[in-house]
């Protein structure tokens, strides 16, 4: 199976059952990009699966490196391994990622807004429709 191929692969398995959708919108993606990959519409290269791994919350190289395409020093039977699944963060965990990204890069008096963010959502004290403010306000801190 080729890297692309495997890449795919692994995609599928993180999206499980979830409808493509749900997934897409949960991790701030386009869904009929999703639908073009995984129809062997657009390959997954390098960039794009690493910018995917950082935006759904992965380990650096679940998706670069699937099963050890990576070759160099590794014996070919863990090369073999098939594909480990693990769980796609919940749209809160993925929110939660977002806040600290934007945190980061927010100025001092933003940081202190976005802490009181991040310590309401470790607590569970977020509301359904507080999820969908804070996401509208990471859209357009991003914008700028």
């Amino acid at each position: 199976m080729d890297t692309n191929s495997q890449r795919i692969a692994a995609l599928r398995a993180l999206i499980g059952d979830a409808p493509l959708k749900e997934f897409a919108e949960a991790h701030d993606l386009d869904a009929s990009y999703l639908s073009q990959l995984l129809n062997g519409h657009r390959r997954l290269g390098e960039k794009a699966a690493a910018k995917m791994e950082a935006q759904i919350g992965l380990p650096a190289g679940h998706l670069l490196f699937p099963s050890g395409t990576e070759g160099e020093g590794q014996s070919r039977s863990e090369a073999d391994q098939p594909l480990k699944t693990i769980r796609a963060p919940s749209p809160e965990e993925a929110m939660l990622q977002k806040l600290r990204e934007a945190h980061q890069k927010a100025s001092p008096t933003s940081q202190k807004v976005l802490s009181r963010l991040i310590a309401a959502a470790k607590n569970h004290s977020v509301s359904d429709d507080a999820w969908k403010l804070i996401g509208n306000l990471l859209t357009e801190l991003e914008k700028r």
